[in-house]
């Protein structure tokens, strides 16, 4: 199921914004500051994630997204009045003003309603789940109020909907928080992802018993690296695997074929064998094979039995081959993006260490020392093929920042390359006209006239 449109009604209690997805795979929205172009993006991630209590929060009425199967979900917002249930030992009567969030849908064309929606995380605090709990299941949070805890990983002071929300992954489900089957389907029907304007550096949960320790960070280049050389390593252990499960096999499929196929020409093996060479080369320069000694094929004319043998063997080796084949052509398109912008330094692939960049002189940098702008293209390059599944929509919050415009005016062209090798759908919130360039045609401006 694909993303066809998606129309927010009341955002900010004034505009009504409706988009609808270009067929070149690449929508970008603009408009002024405060006409909401990251807000529609949250509202589609918030959704998408099933974060419904940031999403009752923003200030809409009604939220519609369709599907190119014509299938529909329609959101509203409504206000309602509601017992106040104060926590044990605070004092609190009376009433309060709250947000539910009704759902209807189109499915095969027959209209459907929901029940009204209880969030996945809402937990009420000091009832679903005890306060003094919160600190056991998050160790970096300290409690420093009734409904107050210090994230330590960040320094802020949350409240209870914020620890929720943070780290709900964390935290038990509340009760009666089934979501209804068709909603459940199709919001799994689909994957969205957000890459935020902080893409830098990312908090680390202390997972140590003392409470006090200073709060660490992790870099996010830094992490990336970390999450190629994993990568690989997963790559290489199933070349292995099936490596190791040819050549069991070889002797007796060998034996199998007493005569060469009629395919197995002079000039088809010859020609496959330079083809093979030619890829090997590729993974070797990926870094994901060694440089070694391969088989030279005699400059006479092959006999029968040896077509025979060299078609089995070159049988197994496109196999082989074929198992790096999708993560070489990421790392390519990864350095090839990259190493085109970078100066004087070029980002490298290595097995163990995943990447690492090197200067114009041979020495090795630590990309935390990549400027803002290298980092950025970094991060939002590698996350794109690397970091999100197949098929999904990703939303890039102001990719221009920290990049000069030259690299701005290449933002494009390098989504395309992207959205060819690895099947994305892109929602883009600019206000550079040097990221959209000549194709206004896949624009769509948010007016600030309500």
């Amino acid at each position: 199921m694909n993303l066809s449109s998606f129309r927010v009604e009341g955002l900010f209690g004034r505009y009504t914004h409706t988009v609808h997805l270009s067929a070149d795979h690449i929508t970008i929205i603009h408009g002024e500051n405060g006409v909401g172009k990251t807000t529609m993006l949250r509202v589609l991630d918030l959704l998408f994630q099933r974060r419904f209590a940031s999403l009752r929060r923003i200030p809409f009425d009604r939220i519609a997204v369709e599907f190119t199967s014509g299938e529909s979900v329609i959101i509203d917002r409504e206000s309602i009045e509601v017992e106040d249930s104060p926590t044990p030992g605070i004092h609190s009567t009376g009433r309060q003003a709250r947000t539910r969030i009704v759902l209807s849908a189109s499915l095969d064309g027959v209209e459907s309603t929901g029940p009204e929606l209880i969030p996945v995380r809402e937990l009420r605090p000091g009832r679903d789940l005890p306060l003094a709990a919160i600190e056991d299941l998050v160790p970096s949070l300290e409690r420093v109020g009734p409904e107050q805890w210090l994230d330590r990983s960040t320094n802020q002071i949350l409240n209870f909907e914020d620890v929720a929300e943070t780290y709900g992954q964390h935290l038990p489900p509340s009760p009666n928080a089934e979501l209804p089957v068709w909603l459940d389907d199709m919001l799994q029907s689909l994957s969205v992802d957000m890459i935020e304007t902080q893409r830098l550096s990312e908090p680390a949960i202390v997972t140590t018993r003392y409470r006090h320790d200073t709060p660490t960070t992790v870099s996010t280049v830094q992490r990336l690296s970390e999450d190629l050389a994993i990568q690989i390593r997963k790559a290489l252990a199933e070349y292995a695997e099936v490596s190791q499960r040819l050549d069991r096999t070889f002797p007796n499929r060998l034996l199998g074929n007493v005569k060469p196929p009629k395919e197995a020409t002079e000039d088809t093996i010859r020609a496959r064998y330079e083809i093979q060479g030619r890829t090997r080369g590729h993974l070797i320069a990926a870094g994901l094979l060694d440089s070694g000694e391969e088989i030279v094929l005699p400059t006479r004319i092959l006999k029968a039995s040896e077509r025979t043998v060299l078609w089995t063997y070159l049988g197994d080796v496109d196999a082989k081959l074929e198992v790096l084949q999708p993560i070489a052509d990421k790392i390519d398109l990864l350095l090839d993006i990259l190493n085109s912008k970078y100066v004087s330094k070029s980002l490298e692939i290595q097995r163990r260490e995943g990447f690492l960049v090197r200067t114009v002189n041979g020495e090795v940098l630590n990309p935390d020392f990549l400027s803002s702008g290298e980092q950025h293209e970094l991060v939002l390059t590698y996350r794109l093929l690397f970091g999100v599944d197949p098929g999904s929509v990703i939303l890039i919050d102001e990719p221009e920042l920290s990049l000069h415009v030259t690299w701005q005016k290449m933002f494009l062209s390098d989504l395309l390359r992207i959205s060819k090798i690895a099947r994305l759908e892109f929602i883009v919130a600019t206000h550079s006209p040097a990221i959209i360039g000549n194709r206004w045609d896949l624009t769509k401006e948010l007016s600030s006239i309500s």
